[in-house]
């Protein structure tokens, strides 16, 4: 390597200021060979620079050192390969822990915005970087690529491993079956999955794009979530996708067993995970007649359900529910009645009756109607069944008016 020649494009690329150009112009104390090592220590300091210093090689003809890079002779670090992309995808949850530590994701995010990934100073979360590479093909996952080799070579390694396995060895086929199993089984996923580490492996499984991964995740409601990313699978409806995501179910036994059963029996087969499978309607206290009732419009009813478990995740489920008309317009088809507000101290649903009949209504059937408006709930909420601890109670509050008008 000759230095001053090195330096020259260095200094017009900004890896050098003009104090140390300075230096290495002019300097009679430093020999070549300690001129080398300062510029090698100070692209060290700026690994987004290597791109720079890489291209000054090749522009003073510096063909030994060329060589050396591209055939790894420096055996603490591996060589260069051109399937950085493919890597990173293949092991897109190992890279997302590793750049879950602030430090490095924040080195990651310097180095990306240099290259032009992001034009803001905001470092976003792991996983928008990650895919920002990805997006970027090659140039943008080779930043990781960099990065990776430089922080955790040992992880660098491993991923090579799985990548290079799974070229010498193609997952073997599963199993086979359609889409119908996706349609005939929609309530059995969309009851137990968790979507965000099944999108995880299907964009490792090269099933799902990152635009499909986006569209699963950014959604807020998990049941939600699996309805796109249901979609999405009955969408390609291939062999490949159906047995990406058959592989991404192997922590769900219980449903590949459905699935197998499906596909055996050739007919539907129902998942004993459904909703309100272990709630009983029954009537509490003195029977009442529905006489003074029947004809009351605008009454309002208060449906108290006793959950219990986690009560952060009770809260937000009461705050979506206040603001999700498709749960509203639902309530409303099932009962004619308008849902006024969900509030906590279990949740509390107070419903005001739009049609005269519509409180007889509610309580008929020997409560099969208030079994389907509490399905509905657990349904919009994403809470589970074994959530609600106790009776069910079912207010309805009759103006005095309405007493009065029936004497």
């Amino acid at each position: 390597m000759e230095p001053s020649s090195m330096s020259d494009i260095l200094f017009c690329y900004g890896l050098l200021n003009s104090a140390m150009h300075a230096e290495m112009i002019d300097s009679k104390e430093l020999n070549r060979r300690q001129k080398g090592k300062i510029l090698l220590d100070k692209t060290r300091e700026q690994p987004e620079k290597m791109p720079v210093f890489c291209h000054a090689l090749v522009k003073t003809e510096c063909c030994r050192a060329i060589e050396y890079i591209r055939k790894g002779v420096n055996n603490n670090l591996p060589p260069f390969r051109n399937d950085s992309l493919r890597c990173v995808q293949v092991n897109f949850r190992k890279v997302l822990e590793n750049f879950k530590d602030c430090i490095r994701k924040e080195v990651l995010f310097r180095y990306m915005r240099k290259r032009g990934y992001f034009d803001h100073n905001n470092v976003p979360q792991e996983c928008i970087l990650i895919k920002a590479g990805i997006r970027g093909r090659k140039p943008g996952c080779d930043c990781i690529w960099e990065l990776t080799r430089q922080q955790d070579l040992a992880l660098l390694e491993e991923m090579f491993r799985l990548l290079d396995d799974r070229k010498a060895h193609p997952r073997e086929k599963t199993v086979g079956f359609g889409v119908d199993v996706l349609r005939k089984q929609r309530q059995l996923f969309l009851e137990n999955l968790e979507p965000t580490p099944i999108s995880h492996i299907l964009l490792e499984e090269e099933a799902f794009s990152v635009d499909d991964h986006d569209a699963v995740n950014s959604e807020k409601r998990r049941r939600k979530k699996v309805e796109v990313l249901l979609d999405i699978l009955e969408k390609d409806g291939s062999e490949l996708t159906l047995e990406s995501f058959f592989f991404a179910l192997r922590d769900y036994q219980f449903m590949i067993e459905k699935i197998e059963e499906f596909r055996q029996a050739g007919a539907e087969v129902h998942t004993d995970h459904g909703p309100l499978q272990n709630i009983n309607v029954r009537e509490v206290g003195l029977p009442q007649r529905f006489e003074a009732t029947e004809t009351a419009s605008r009454l309002e009813v208060t449906v108290s359900i006793p959950v219990e478990g986690n009560e952060e995740r009770i809260r937000q489920a009461v705050e979506q529910l206040n603001i999700d008309s498709n749960f509203k317009e639902e309530i409303a088809q099932q009962s004619h009645m308008t849902l006024e507000r969900v509030d906590m101290g279990s949740v509390v649903l107070t419903l005001v009756a739009m049609t005269d009949h519509a409180s007889e209504r509610l309580l008929a059937k020997n409560g099969e109607n208030v079994k389907k408006l509490v399905e509905t709930f657990l349904k919009f909420s994403d809470l589970k069944e074994d959530m609600i601890k106790g009776n069910i109670k079912v207010t309805i509050l009759v103006p005095e008016e309405e007493i009065g008008s029936g004497k």
